[in-house]
């Protein structure tokens, strides 16, 4: 007897087909401006993070007791690693929210690319119109991760706990990066943020995987740079695929 299995899609794929994506003819123009958007952006935090992170790492040293003195060499580590990857992937979510009109861009050009439709260029008129729009999205998904982030970080005081604390941080990050990125073919199509989340709790794998990918890339020296545009492009091809073509999905 034969027993098939079918394993879930995984998502990591999507974020190296992003990277081919965008090298594509007639989307290279699109990448430049959130890259360099990019660049600067990342420049600025972490100049500001770096001098702000060494304060506050010499402010918990002085906070262990004299006795728990011999937990310095496997707690300082801890906390460097631990605050290494919130700033990270914080500075990538900020990011994100104010590269969300360039980002919307690249997703609608990227799937009239797979999809062989021709979506005219909107005018400046347009962009300055749909606005308002575009920051309420985003209000929605800072609301649905400031929350649970600011939860998150409370482990990483916690005694034992807080080992566990960056495994935990990084599959929340990978849940969000999915979120933020899917999200702009979505938006896109005027879905609602309640469906963008319903269909990522009916394929977790999927999201996981693909998110995970993303955050990986994040923590990685120029590849960093270049990332968001390669998933915006892996976002949206996945969203063609595994999205667009469901009834109850279809705008």
């Amino acid at each position: 007897m034969i027993i098939k299995t079918t394993l879930p899609p995984l998502g990591s794929h999507y974020v190296l087909e992003g990277f081919r994506l965008i090298n594509q003819k007639g989307l290279r123009r699109f990448v430049i401006l959130p890259v360099l958007f990019n660049i600067i952006l990342f420049t600025l935090f972490w100049y500001v993070g770096f001098h702000f992170f060494t304060a506050f790492l010499h402010w918990l040293d002085g906070l262990l007791p004299h006795w728990l003195q011999w937990l310095h060499w496997l707690l300082w580590p801890l906390f460097v690693f631990s605050c290494v990857i919130i700033f990270a992937y914080t500075f990538t979510f900020v990011t994100l929210l104010l590269a969300a009109p360039f980002n919307g861009l690249l997703a609608e050009k990227v799937e009239a690319l797979l999809s062989g439709e021709i979506i005219p260029s909107p005018t400046l008129w347009a962009l300055l119109k749909d606005m308002p729009r575009i920051v309420k999205r985003e209000i929605q998904k800072l609301w649905y991760y400031l929350p649970r982030a600011l939860g998150l970080f409370i482990l990483f005081f916690i005694p034992l706990i807080q080992l566990a604390a960056p495994l935990v941080w990084f599959l929340f990050t990978a849940w969000s990066m999915a979120m933020l990125y899917v999200d702009y073919p979505m938006d896109n199509h005027r879905l609602p943020f309640k469906t963008l989340c319903q269909q990522m709790r009916s394929q977790p794998f999927l999201y996981l995987s693909f998110g995970a990918m993303i955050a990986l890339f994040t923590v990685i020296p120029f590849l960093n740079l270049v990332i968001m545009p390669a998933a915006v492009a892996g976002a949206t091809k996945l969203y063609v695929e595994q999205i667009r073509d469901r009834p109850h999905y279809r705008r």
